[in-house]
């Protein structure tokens, strides 16, 4: 202890960096505002580099916007906590695809486990309107667009028309003129009312739909490109699941924005993704993104609690093989006294053992053999009787 942590430099941080400690260990004020206020005194000196920090409370991000302040740089503020001067993050802004995939991916994360059966209904249903409505607004759109569509039938149907006007060939097009709004409609509604319910709980709340709504302060784009800062509070406080299903949303925007970077390994710009409170996030998209994230130049350091907040199932990914994935691909990992025994072990197991051998001497026969000496095999301060003691003439 009372050692500094320090990188290698170079790819060292690009390997991603797994910090694991109970609460009030010091994970943030020894760990995370160091880095963080690290990257801005670089990017205050002229390095171009970005840095993007998700949180539940706001507490960290207010201290970095005063170090910003402090120094002058410009950000992106999301704060649900501070609504006179928070930015807006419209998450249906984006590539038709990845906007369809991430809500379906927070959607299913809301649900929890259920039936097969019921899960798929819900995917086809909202991967699909999602997409009717990227065809028909574009960037125009929100999630009480979305809602609302689900909301009325009748306003299904006019979408529904108005894309068979726009592109008669549209593989989108069968699926609601046989299903949602063919002989079958009744059946699907009551299977996909769930739905609806979990966008209503998202958009009930006033702080986070004024977030949400509207055009977005920020390009996710040129956010990697130009090197920018982006503070993100899911206000865990206020806004509960609904924060939560924010932050996975954002998480994976930033995820696929990773793979939309032009250029190569040398060229883009170094970006850091630092998540606190890393088990609230978690996506399908998890896996891929930590296994190729280093070739896109973004660096991710997530902090959690216990082992045991890894273990989320999601997607087609079991809670098992997500936790392995993660602790996988964190090469660099940072434990905290305090843990638990189980997740102390499971460290112990990472991190390896060093045996350790000692030789030592023994007088204790001197008196019959005064011109010999024993020589004791002494592993990791533990005596090993049964080993096979060794006598060596001393000449």
């Amino acid at each position: 202890m009372g050692e500094p942590i320090l990188w290698g430099g170079g790819d060292d941080p690009f390997t991603h960096t797994l910090i694991t400690g109970p609460t009030r260990c010091g994970k943030t004020s020894t760990l995370l505002k160091p880095i963080i206020f690290s990257v801005l005194v670089q990017k205050k000196r002229g390095k171009k580099v970005g840095l993007s920090v998700i949180e539940p409370k706001s507490d960290l991000i207010m201290d970095i916007k005063e170090y910003c302040d402090e120094i002058g740089l410009k950000y992106t503020y999301i704060n649900p906590d501070d609504p006179e001067n928070t930015d807006r993050f419209n998450v249906m802004q984006g590539d038709t695809d990845d906007v369809a995939e991430a809500t379906v991916a927070v959607l299913q994360s809301l649900f929890g486990k259920q039936e097969a059966f019921f899960q798929t209904v819900q995917e086809l249903s909202s991967r699909n309107i999602t997409k009717l409505l990227k065809e028909l607004k574009g960037d125009d759109l929100d999630l009480l667009d979305v809602l609302e569509t689900l909301r009325d039938e009748k306003l299904l149907n006019k979408r529904v028309q108005e894309l068979k006007k726009k592109d008669p060939n549209c593989e989108l097009i069968p699926f609601f003129e046989n299903e949602l709004l063919g002989s079958l409609a009744e059946q699907y509604r009551k299977l996909v009312i769930g739905l609806r319910s979990q966008l209503e709980n998202i958009t009930a709340n006033k702080k986070l739909r004024r977030i949400i709504t509207g055009t977005s302060d920020i390009n996710l784009d040129s956010h990697f490109t130009d090197g920018g800062i982006l503070l993100i509070n899911t206000s865990i406080g206020s806004l509960r699941k609904s924060g939560d299903a924010f932050g996975m949303f954002c998480a994976m925007h930033l995820q696929n924005a990773t793979f939309r970077r032009k250029g190569t390994e040398r060229t883009r710009t170094d970006h850091f993704m630092i998540i606190d409170e890393y088990g609230r996030y978690i996506n399908p998209d998890v896996e891929i993104f930590l296994s190729m994230a280093a070739s896109y130049r973004v660096a991710g350091v997530f902090a959690i609690q216990s082992l045991g907040q890894l273990e989320v199932e999601s997607g087609r990914i079991s809670a098992r093989a997500m936790k392995h994935a993660i602790l996988t691909n964190c090469r660099n990992k940072i434990a905290f006294c305090g843990l638990s025994a189980n997740d102390a072990k499971e460290f112990a197991e990472e991190f390896g053992k060093d045996k350790i051998t000692m030789r030592q001497s023994t007088y204790r026969n001197r008196i019959f053999l005064p011109r010999f000496f024993l020589i004791r095999i002494v592993i990791q301060k533990q005596k090993n009787t049964d080993f096979l003691k060794h006598t060596c003439r001393i000449k």
